[in-house]
């Protein structure tokens, strides 16, 4: 092999491991010791949810005291999948901030469907919605809170960040339909009239008008146009799950 040959190989390796690590919030995986986490010093949560033949433990820790020194961390997580005594899928945060906001990995009270297991991550101005399938393998994109459709088909989460983005995602197909920055902040999801569209966030309005952004899902975009205030109808919102917004504790989970 040439020395460009070589060259080439490398700097197309190194584009695809750039590539896979685009995304993903997890680091390389490191094992719970209980002995790293004395009792006086940390807070350590659990929650253990089975999920057909699967079992699902998520387990994080924080500092009782927030005063923080360089070596430590706002909040740290483990997300296990295991199948009897077999390991399926580990994954490990290192530490999440909270920046402002809540923190950590959060399962919903009730999941909608039981051939998936979302749960949802925030934190770090960058917030995650994780979908399992019933074979362990995981889904990861950009997301947070999230609604469902009341056909329990389509998922719709907006990005837990300062910046606008939006994953939909077909839950019967397995399928991501869109998962990408938006210019719009979105807010309530609503079915009405035979479409999927939320309500633009404004800080003031002046005037009877909003703006709506429907998703088209023939073009797998997001349609911006004018509605009367009066428009959304209460009964037509869709659900919102894993909410966080005026919970009084979410530094690293509920």
């Amino acid at each position: 092999m040439t020395s460009m040959r070589i060259l080439t190989f490398l700097l197309l390796t190194s584009l695809l491991s750039a590539v896979k690590l685009c995304g993903q919030t997890s680091e390389p995986f490191e094992f719970f010791k209980l002995s790293d986490y004395p009792k006086d010093k940390y807070l350590i949560k659990l929650a253990t949810v089975p999920f057909g033949k699967l079992k699902i433990e998520i387990r994080q820790i924080k500092l009782l005291d927030d005063k923080l020194n360089s070596s430590e961390f706002y909040c740290r997580g483990w997300l296990t999948i295991t199948q009897g005594k077999k390991v399926v899928k580990q994954l490990y945060f290192k530490s999440i901030e909270p920046v402002g906001g809540c923190s950590g990995l959060f399962i919903p009270d009730k999941q909608p469907r039981k051939d998936i297991f979302i749960l949802s991550k925030f934190g770090d101005y960058d917030g995650r919605i994780f979908l399992i399938d019933t074979l362990g393998r995981i889904t990861e994109k950009m997301g947070g809170i999230f609604s469902i459709s009341k056909n329990k088909r389509f998922l719709f989460s907006t990005y837990g960040s300062d910046l606008s983005g939006l994953t939909v995602y077909d839950l019967n197909k397995k399928l991501i339909l869109f998962s990408g920055n938006l210019k719009p902040q979105l807010s309530d999801w609503y079915f009405q009239d035979k479409k999927y569209f939320a309500v633009v966030k404004y800080d003031e309005l002046a005037n009877a008008k909003i703006e709506i952004a429907t998703f088209n899902f023939r073009t797998k975009k997001i349609i911006i146009t004018t509605a009367d205030k009066t428009y959304p109808k209460a009964e037509n919102k869709l659900n919102v799950l894993n909410d966080i917004n005026g919970a009084k504790s979410c530094n690293c989970g509920r």
